[in-house]
């Protein structure tokens, strides 16, 4: 999605699949993509399932992309004026948010939109039909 093609395009799926197991083969990611969008691909890739995030910390750091996105017109991730490395922001980001459930208090939908506090909104509870 972030280099706009296909990824593994000239292998059928065994071939892939075999490359990202027992290679550890990723698609490339553009020289152009934001730097704290190719960390947060990269922690997906780990291959220690315990390094990657969660699927709902993956979404509210989604959310802090748009945001930024809204204000600053970029993905500056760097709201720990500390941390400059926007690796290093982005595990912080995402160490920041903790256990599902563990210490945040309601939010819901609107929760991404507050100034900066990642963790401390609870994700909505979506209803499948």
């Amino acid at each position: 999605m972030v280099a706009g093609a296909i990824p593994y395009e000239d292998m059928n799926p065994i071939q892939a699949a075999f490359a990202v197991v027992h290679k550890n083969i990723r698609p490339a990611i553009p020289e152009d993509c934001p730097g704290a969008m190719k960390a947060l691909i990269e922690q997906c890739w780990s291959v220690a399932p315990d390094k990657r995030p969660e699927f709902w910390q993956i979404v509210k750091v989604l959310e802090q992309f748009r945001v930024s996105l809204e204000r600053e017109g970029s993905l500056n991730l760097t709201s720990n004026k500390i941390c400059k490395d926007p690796r290093k922001s982005l595990k912080h980001w995402i160490k920041k948010l903790g256990p599902q459930g563990g210490g945040t208090t309601g939010g819901g939908a609107g929760g991404s939109s507050s100034s900066g506090g990642l963790g401390r909104s609870a994700m909505p509870n979506p209803k499948f039909a």
